[in-house]
């Protein structure tokens, strides 16, 4: 029941094959990470009853787009290749060949930012950091000026 509601908002974003089993229980995974951020905000818009609704929630996640720009711009520049971040906020960072936990650490005691450590999320998230593009503008630039100067 879940899924046909899901698929009547969100079209196609989501089908029966996202879905796999392990252990016995049904677990969710998505190759695109979740919902993505353009069917969200239909969705949203749906929820919402007038026009000025409907354009602050345009407002708010084109917000959180240009923060995933700025902040993915700033890996590449790196050398970093960055995953995710077209279907919600979180970025994915490759360390190749690093502990993700090791990453976490050298980031927060380096440069005060913290992120995630993939590994949290299963075998697969060993070797990435997850950031979020969920914050201040001027946070965000803050927080790239460090990783440059940690990476460069």
């Amino acid at each position: 029941m879940l899924m046909l509601w899901l698929n009547l908002c969100f079209g196609s974003s989501l089908d029966s094959s996202s879905f796999i089993k392990r252990k016995g229980k049904s677990e969710y995974v998505s190759d695109e990470q979740s919902i993505n951020f353009d069917d969200y905000f239909i969705f949203l818009c749906f929820l919402s009853s007038n026009q000025f609704q409907f354009m602050a929630i345009q407002e708010v996640i084109g917000f959180y787009k240009e923060n995933k720009k700025i902040i993915v711009e700033t890996f590449n520049s790196l050398g970093f290749k960055v995953y995710g971040g077209k279907n919600a906020p979180y970025l994915w960072v490759h360390f190749p060949g690093r502990n993700s936990w090791d990453v976490f650490s050298e980031i927060l005691e380096k440069t005060h930012i913290v992120t995630t450590p993939g590994s949290g999320f299963g075998l697969d998230g060993e070797g990435f950091i997850r950031v979020s593009a969920f914050g201040h503008r001027e946070n965000v630039l803050e927080d790239c000026i460090r990783f440059k100067q940690l990476y460069n």
